[in-house]
């Protein structure tokens, strides 16, 4: 089992699985990259940055555009969870979708919004 932390920018990279089930992950940041007039520059170079670190074997992004809309209820954030399946070696990747609601007292409150699969 795997976690990431809040995603709320980043992109998560997935390659392809190996004959065993074996993923290579990568978390990409690139905040500095982003602007309000140009907000899918950060996206492009996180992008560009998984596919030079995995290479050909770059299965998949999950990136802002996949999980940071906002619909009302708060701009949304992202946790991945990997699930790896003890019978067949395989990963299988989840996005937990949620937002920040306002505090109650001295506790953070989040709204679970979807879950996605990914891979």
């Amino acid at each position: 089992m795997m976690f990431t932390t809040a995603m709320d920018g980043c992109s998560f990279g997935i390659g392809s699985a190996t004959p065993s089930g074996a993923r290579m992950v990568y978390h990409s940041n690139l905040a500095s990259m982003g602007s309000a007039s140009a907000p899918t520059q950060q996206g492009d170079a996180q992008n560009t940055t998984l596919s030079l670190v995995l290479g050909s074997t770059l299965g998949h992004i999950f990136g802002p555009n996949d999980y940071r809309s906002s619909d009302g209820g708060g701009l949304q954030r992202s946790t991945t969870v990997g699930l790896r399946a003890l019978n067949t070696g395989q990963w299988h990747f989840f996005s937990q979708v949620y937002s920040s609601l306002p505090a109650v007292g001295m506790k953070a409150v989040f709204q679970l919004r979807e879950v996605k699969q990914i891979v």
